[in-house]
């Protein structure tokens, strides 16, 4: 670390210029640094030069630091710091910020360049992105399956095209193969930014150019645009607002504000507003978790704290202080190179771990990438951002470089998807239990109908018998319709029929609350309305199924404050199950099946392929111990007086030699994730489920006496 601006703890200009770029703009602009343009005239927007150019930032860099920390913490699982994705989000700002200050900066001196802008870009960003992405391909060419590469190579191509978030977007859902196992994931926010820089820097154009004094209130009207649609999104359409430019400019519009604000008059360093915006981005950081909508009006705490960081933390000031560390600034100076290599050398980890008490290794990973931050900070980026003495000085060259390189990612990807992914690589039986993911049944849409639903809309949700009368209703989140194949095939050879309908991620109990932000606004309907629901379907049974485990798992965010607990469950179920009693209904609840601590289909395939004798079945005694608030209650005499347990854990626990559960049967995984079953699985159950299918209402119209549970 023998760099000036290391060893001197001094962040570039910009802090995103190299030593040789800031040199090289100084030789420019001498003669150029009066604090007021002569061409600006009276009434306009006045450019101070000295707070656009010429000045060090220390503190900048240590605000990327205090960003890239609790990223990285949060992907590694370290639970404290579960609000950490907030640290995309003061980037943001950041970004927003510098990149305006630049263009101000070009502007104010009239040498505003396009051309020159996307060079810089380019510079600054391709090369360490190039390296890592092309690091990326043999590790995943070695260890990702077909399905997973073809993925892989989507990603690839989005990069090509600088659209990442769009890809990712239209990837996600609540059923998403695990976000944290794509390796370039994170190269979304790389591609928000992107669309941002090739956008935005003409819109200061063309209003420096007409409407100078209108400047700010046209970025705060921007800004304000973006975040009401923001506030719109995430009530909608959660992924799209959480991916889109669109409903994440208005982060970068308030450090390009910042920009506007601060270049044109004097701005003092304040201790208290300063410390405050640091206050409010480590709150975030802590108090946040992954059930708080993001983006939403709650990213205005990080995003206002650097807002005020940016403005305040002057020279003197705590925050200032505090953020000039040379420590901080190191790491922000490498906060580029490590942000890209985090997310592969987590991702990679990720597919081979077996245990949820795994943080240590993938927090090793996540610091191993500052290492190799540094490598790549020091042998590519610095190099490549030099234009007058480094490997590429012509901006042609560079550009068409640049060109180059995003258009192989394109054919790259092109060429994996459609060769599917390469099949050929593995044997037939590996690829036959690692493409048990997709092995899912054909109710999982069921589960986003919810409280509304009709028997009309039910149509597709039938189980059992096609010319029978429906006389049962399956209700339940995400994991109801995993059984469902399992009561179908049951129903079937009863001459039964019935529907099944919920919503993911919510259980159907009372007040119990959801576990997934993108049900927050559907799951309360559904809790409250189960009753009216199974009056409007007209039958006289209710089967109740879910992961009753959320209730312990510390996942679930209840409606109201107090959290979930064995009251909550107990509560809100009994009190929905005694209203269905009091109108004849009969209710039957099965009991959770096991889960795992990884995607078991691909995880299974990839340690048997790599090491054949690892046992990785999950113990019974942890299912008994993950399910101790749900056993309580269902062992309970109220519970017993309302409703019958149908448990069906038994079928893959305790079955072998040791009190293990099983997985898969050699060839086909029972789940096509961490724990909804697969079709496969479901139908193991099929037996099992008649019972929950026997409970009929007697002929006075009232429920038969429900049978005793028992674990």
């Amino acid at each position: 670390m023998n760099q000036p601006d290391i060893a001197m703890g001094r962040a570039t200009a910009s802090a995103l210029d190299s030593p040789s770029d800031r040199r090289g703009r100084q030789d420019r602009d001498r003669g150029g640094t009066d604090a007021h343009h002569p061409s600006i005239r009276p009434g306009e927007i006045e450019i101070c030069a000295s707070e656009i150019h010429g000045s060090h930032r220390d503190e900048i860099d240590g605000l990327r630091a205090l960003a890239i920390l609790p990223v990285f913490l949060f992907h590694a699982g370290v639970k404290t710091f579960s609000g950490g994705f907030v640290g995309v989000d003061v980037f943001f700002v950041v970004s927003g910020f510098l990149i305006t200050s630049i263009v101000l900066r070009d502007m104010s001196l009239e040498r505003f360049s396009f051309a020159e802008f996307c060079e810089r870009r380019a510079r600054r960003i391709l090369p360490a992105l190039f390296l890592v992405t092309v690091c990326c391909l043999p590790l995943a060419w070695l260890v990702m399956f077909p399905a997973e590469l073809k993925a892989f190579a989507q990603s690839l191509m989005s990069v090509g095209l600088l659209a990442s978030n769009v890809l990712f977007w239209m990837q996600s859902g609540y059923f998403a193969v695990d976000a944290e196992q794509k390796p370039l994931l994170h190269t979304w926010s790389l591609a928000v930014e992107e669309q941002f820089y090739l956008a935005f820097p003409i819109i200061l154009l063309l209003v420096w150019r007409y409407r100078r004094d209108w400047l700010l209130p046209v970025v705060i009207a921007l800004a304000a645009a973006s975040f009401a649609l923001c506030e719109i999104g995430w009530r909608l359409k959660p992924s799209a607002t959480f991916y889109l430019a669109p409903t994440r400019a208005w982060e970068l519009l308030i450090g390009a504000a910042c920009a506007i604000w601060q270049a044109s008059r004097p701005v003092a360093g304040s201790t208290f507003l300063s410390g405050l915006g640091l206050v409010a981005i480590l709150a975030s950081v802590l108090l946040y978790d992954k059930t708080t909508p993001f983006p939403s009006y709650y990213a205005l705490l990080p995003t206002l704290g650097t807002a005020l960081v940016l403005l305040y933390a002057r020279p003197g000031t705590f925050a200032h202080r505090l953020l000039s560390l040379r420590l901080l600034v190191v790491i922000g100076l490498l906060s580029y190179s490590a942000y890209l290599w985090h997310q592969p050398l987590i991702a990679f980890a990720r597919m081979y771990k077996t245990v949820h008490a795994a943080e240590w290794i993938l927090l090793g990973a996540a610091l191993f990438s500052f290492p190799l931050a540094y490598l790549s900070w020091r042998f590519v980026e610095l190099p490549f951002r030099d234009a007058r003495s480094g490997p590429i000085r012509s901006r042609r060259t560079l550009l068409t470089l640049s060109a180059t390189g995003l258009a192989a990612f394109v054919v790259t990807g092109l060429a994996g998807h459609a060769a599917v992914g390469f099949p050929d690589r593995f044997d037939a039986r590996t690829l036959r239990l690692a493409q048990s993911v997709d092995d899912i049944g054909r109710f999982r849409g069921c589960m986003e109908i919810g409280a509304n639903a009709t028997r009309d809309t039910l149509a597709n949700c039938r189980l059992g018998a096609p010319g029978s009368t429906p006389t049962f209703v399956l209700l339940g989140d995400s994991h109801a319709g995993a059984i469902a194949d399992g009561l179908d095939r049951a129903a079937l050879a009863m001459g039964r029929a019935g529907f099944v309908v919920g919503v993911n991620a919510c259980p159907p109990v009372a007040d119990a609350g959801t576990h997934w932000s993108g049900t927050r606004e559907t799951c309360p309907a559904f809790q409250s309305g189960l009753v009216a629901l199974v009056e409007r379907l007209r039958v006289r049974h209710v089967i109740l199924h879910a992961m009753w485990e959320s209730f312990d798992d510390g996942n679930l965010v209840p409606a109201h404050a107090g959290g979930p607990t064995a009251g909550s469950l107990e509560n809100g179920l009994l009190d929905s199950m005694r209203r269905l009693r009091e109108r004849g209904v009969s209710v039957v609840v099965i009991g959770s099946t096991p889960r795992a601590a990884f995607i078991v289909p691909t995880t299974l395939a990839r340690w048997r392929h790599l090491m054949p004798g690892r046992d990785l079945r999950p113990e019974l005694a942890d299912f008994l111990r993950e399910n101790r608030t749900a056993r309580k209650v269902f062992s309970g005499p109220a519970f017993r007086s309302l409703a019958r347990l149908v448990d069906v854990h038994q079928v893959f626990c305790g079955s072998g030699l040791t009190d293990r559960c099983d997985l898969d049967d050699g060839s086909n995984a029972y789940f096509y994730d961490q724990h909804h079953l697969t079709r496969t699985g479901s139908l193991l159950l099929a037996d099992r489920l008649r019972a929950a299918l026997e409970h009929e209402p007697n002929g006075s119209g009232r429920p038969a006496p429900p049978r005793t549970a028992s674990w």
